[in-house]
């Protein structure tokens, strides 16, 4: 993406961090746990644009989103505010084709070499469950960790949901068992 922080954040950010900028991170942050990729995205940028130590509404505003979800994060028991897994990889197989271009772009937008390794495992392990259960259990110290893990896996799925709409690809690709049930 080419948009700076002023397309990717349209709130007039003054050079203290204020109300506007507080309520403006809160509506980012919930519209992005609902799913909405624009917010998804606007906060990625942002994320981008406060790596520049100079750039300050960038940072204030990475700071405001920071704050908001230290202070309101998602519950794993509760999903008030946070989208099912089922509806995330709906909501992406139904999207922009997820190529491996852009899947590794996802995992390179964490910043961090070990997240984006964590969820490129997601990615790729997504069709065995038992291995993610416990590579969770390895991240149990980090929580972040644990929800790239499952996002990395929501992706491989969308991933695979994708290719199966494709000409040529078999259901199998998808499921053995409804490929096998299917005569493929």
């Amino acid at each position: 993406m080419t948009h700076g922080i002023h397309t990717a954040y349209p709130l007039h950010v003054h050079s203290t961090y204020g109300a506007e900028v507080r309520n403006g991170a809160q509506n980012l942050v919930r519209r992005a746990r609902q799913g909405d990729q624009n917010a998804i995205a606007m906060i990625v940028e942002i994320r981008l644009a406060a790596q520049d130590p100079e750039n300050a509404k960038a940072n204030q505003a990475f700071q405001a989103l920071q704050d908001y979800v230290e202070a309101s994060p998602t519950a794993e028991s509760d999903k008030g505010g946070q989208v099912p897994a089922l509806v995330q990889t709906a909501v992406l197989a139904n999207g922009e084709l997820l190529t491996d271009e852009q899947i590794h772009a996802m995992a390179n937008a964490f910043g961090d070499e070990g997240m984006a390794e964590v969820f490129m495992f997601g990615v790729e392990h997504f069709r065995e469950p038992q291995t993610l259960i416990e590579a969770a259990k390895e991240l149990e110290h980090l929580p972040e960790g644990k929800r790239l893990l499952h996002l990395g896996r929501n992706v491989g799925m969308a991933r695979n949901i994708q290719a199966v709409r494709m000409p040529h690809v078999p259901i199998s690709e998808f499921s053995s068992m409804v490929g096998w049930e299917l005569g493929e």
